[in-house]
């Protein structure tokens, strides 16, 4: 079988799904580009306060002239395949104007394709595109059943963990010591989640709009720690902290599936704290290999349990890893599994859609 020429279309930041599959794919023998288009569009937003103004009254006016630099760097460029990542920044046209210079065009959306519960979930672009794919991918099945209904070729492919750094047990640190962590982005329903729970000893690693959006939050305030965690940092956090909380959003909640610290922190050898959701519970077996909750009472006793129990958190710990090794959770994984449907697709032309 031949090489696959693929390039892939979104944001290349770290911690972005599209790098853990632009190094997985290339691990399974692909021919990997990449188009940063989403890092281009949000350079150009944060240049001015103008641009930030200009984009929420008119996003098209950063849009468009993204849109024809893409098509002017595809000029007689040709891949096998295609993957754009959600598309926000990618008019319906010119998605479908990526069809020319490709055999497959496929789009891998972390979010819900139909339904936006946030300004960066997703956009019209992102609806009006979805008939333009030749084959979509989602981390959810009940979002795969959607669009399947919606007589659209669809594959599940979960969230996953980076298996290329090191291996967690080699960590050891005191700087997480007795400490639970939240990991993540911030928002305002995390941040009010967070100052009901009122936890001693818990630290605040994201964005830093933590920073700047919680001076009404004291606790909230002082618990951030002034920076993200990525990679062997974030590993480290996670196998030698008490355990790491995962609030999920609305849409996780819905669905009842997972988000990408689902799998994450059991692969760096942590201990998973998170909302109890029907898919996690097939992935993790609770209380053995991961803890949940549902209400902030539970959540509260859960910790305190924890905390006084360092034997069943090191337990815990332990079988959340073996779990994600036995079960081939890891990127690498997750990335060969994605290759075989491309692949697919690939050599059997006919079973995709008709344009």
């Amino acid at each position: 079988m031949r090489k696959a020429k693929v390039l892939l279309i979104g944001q290349f930041v770290s911690g972005a799904i599209e790098r853990f599959f632009a190094e997985g794919l290339a691990k399974c023998g692909a021919e990997i580009n990449t188009y940063n288009i989403a890092g281009y569009y949000y350079d150009k937003i944060s240049q001015s306060h103008l641009n930030r103004l200009l984009n929420k009254i008119s996003p098209n006016l950063f849009y468009v002239p993204l849109n024809r630099q893409l098509i002017k760097w595809l000029n007689k460029k040709k891949y096998d395949i295609i993957l754009v990542f959600k598309g926000m920044e990618l008019l319906p046209e010119t998605v479908k104007a990526l069809k020319k210079h490709t055999t497959v065009l496929a789009n891998f959306n972390c979010d819900h394709p139909f339904v936006f519960y946030s300004p960066g979930s997703g956009n019209k672009n992102v609806l009006n595109g979805i008939p333009h794919y030749d084959v979509h991918f989602s981390y959810a099945k009940s979002i795969v059943e959607q669009l399947k209904q919606s007589n659209k070729e669809a594959h599940c492919i979960p969230f996953g963990y980076d298996s290329y750094i090191n291996c967690p047990y080699e960590f050891s640190s005191n700087t997480y010591r007795d400490k639970f962590l939240f990991i993540g982005n911030y928002d305002g329903e995390r941040a009010g989640y967070l100052d009901k729970l009122r936890l001693k000893g818990l630290d605040i690693y994201g964005n830093l709009k933590w920073r700047t959006r919680t001076f009404l939050r004291p606790y909230v305030h002082m618990a951030y720690k002034n920076k993200p965690l990525f990679g062997n940092d974030y590993a480290k956090a996670a196998i030698s902290s008490n355990g790491i909380i995962n609030l999920l959003r609305k849409q996780n909640i819905k669905e009842d599936s997972h988000n990408m610290r689902t799998f994450e922190v059991p692969g760096y050898g942590g201990l998973l704290i998170s909302q109890r959701t029907k898919e996690q519970l097939e992935y993790f077996e609770e209380d053995k290999e991961a803890v949940y909750f549902e209400t902030i009472d539970e959540l509260k006793d859960k910790l305190r349990y924890l905390s006084a129990n360092d034997a069943v958190v090191r337990q815990i710990k332990q079988a959340g890893y073996e779990r994600s090794v036995r079960s081939d959770y890891s990127y690498e994984h997750r990335s060969r599994q994605l290759l075989t449907h491309l692949q697919y697709y690939l050599d059997t032309p006919a079973c995709m859609p008709l344009s």
